[in-house]
């Protein structure tokens, strides 16, 4: 093989006479040195270090054997520290809580392929999985909600969308089957924790904190939305986290969190006057969240209607239609405001206003414009 080895063992057998006239080791080497200078097996010698002398036979033998270099010996090292390690934390890591010796994900994961809601499959089997769902969560207990919240926020690395466009572009379909099987065990995990925290609802209260961090993490995908519903699902308890979110602009599920305010009745009263601040800024998005969540709240209409009515008549066309719509749930206490929009030039808004006013059992005026 080519190349410099720099440290070889000498070991050297003779009968009473020194092996080219030197007897000891440094002269050995010395004279080895001159013998072996121009290489060995094909690597030229630069140093050698004599292990033994030996005057047991009358052959004379030289073996030369190459002695792994200290820099070897130490990545080795290493690298055998870095593998125990690995082992370790593998053997060591957490696994998800076990319901009859299956671990909760595959009841979760039942649950969701089964649903007739989204899957058209049997009633039956789905009732079943739902029991089952809900068992596996019951004797799960708290232990169930950090692994819930976890395949919740779960998404891509960061890496992983520009690496496959450069594969898309080098290799063929058959090459980008691992990014879809993984897109596939994500999608799988986010779908298992929200069912989760869906099916247990209030009782997973605990797990408010961690979902409220994860709703003002940076928006990728649909995470940050999953879990603000999942804060609005536990119900009032996680009233003041949303009321956070909503005032909070550097919080990717702002808009969420404020359209999801009013879902929790009389309960959502105290977020009432964060509601109606918000029409007073420029964001139409902001003001068509709280047009939403006051629409689902349908209460206090002496302060509510009256703030909707005022942005019936504002001028972006997206919070007209959203304030035509919260108004239709406010009954007859939005009729004035409603028919005071009847002439809008939209026609779609001019037919939501029709069917509101229909839906509230009050005749539409006979001199009002046609949708």
């Amino acid at each position: 093989m080519p190349g410099t080895l720099r440290v070889w063992t000498l070991c050297v057998n003779t009968k009473n006479r020194p092996l080219y006239g030197l007897a000891t080791p440094e002269g050995v080497a010395a004279q080895s040195i001159g013998v072996y200078g121009g290489g060995v097996g094909g690597r030229r010698v630069k140093e050698i270090k004599v292990t033994s002398i030996s005057t047991c036979s009358d052959i004379q033998s030289l073996h030369l054997y190459p002695e792994m270099p200290q820099r070897r010996k130490w990545c080795s090292l290493v690298a055998c520290a870095i593998a125990a390690i690995a082992m370790i934390a593998l053997l060591a890591r957490k696994q998800p809580p076990e319901y009859q010796g299956r671990p909760l994900r595959y009841w979760l994961d039942r649950y969701n392929d089964d649903d007739p809601r989204t899957s058209g499959g049997d009633t039956a089997l789905a009732i079943l999985n739902d029991r089952n769902a809900r068992d596996a969560l019951r004797s799960c207990g708290p232990a169930a909600l950090p692994w819930l919240v976890t395949w919740l926020g779960r998404e891509p690395a960061a890496w992983e969308g520009p690496l496959r466009r450069v594969a898309s572009r080098c290799l063929p379909p058959r090459g980008l089957r691992w990014f879809e099987s993984r897109e596939e065990r994500i999608a799988a995990e986010v779908a298992a924790g929200r069912s989760g925290l869906l099916i247990l609802g209030e009782t997973a209260s605990p797990a408010i904190p961690a979902l409220e961090r994860l709703a003002t993490e940076p928006c990728r995908d649909r995470r940050v939305p999953y879990a603000v519903a999942a804060l609005s699902w536990i119900g009032p308890r996680s009233l003041p986290s949303l009321m956070r979110l909503a005032t909070n602009p550097a919080a990717h599920g702002r808009y969420a969190a404020i359209s999801h305010l009013g879902d929790f009745g009389s309960n959502s009263l105290p977020a009432l006057p964060l509601l109606l601040a918000d029409f007073k800024t420029p964001d139409a998005l902001l003001a068509v969240s709280a047009s939403e969540a006051l629409g689902h709240l349908a209460l206090a209409p002496e302060v509510a209607v009256p703030a909707l009515s005022r942005e019936l008549h504002n001028s972006d066309p997206e919070r007209r239609f959203a304030a035509a719509r919260a108004l239709g749930c406010f009954g007859d206490a939005a009729i004035p405001a409603l028919r005071s929009a009847l002439g809008d030039p939209i026609p779609g808004l001019r037919e939501m206003i029709t069917n509101a006013l229909r839906d509230i059992s009050h005749p539409v005026p006979a001199n009002a414009p046609a949708p």
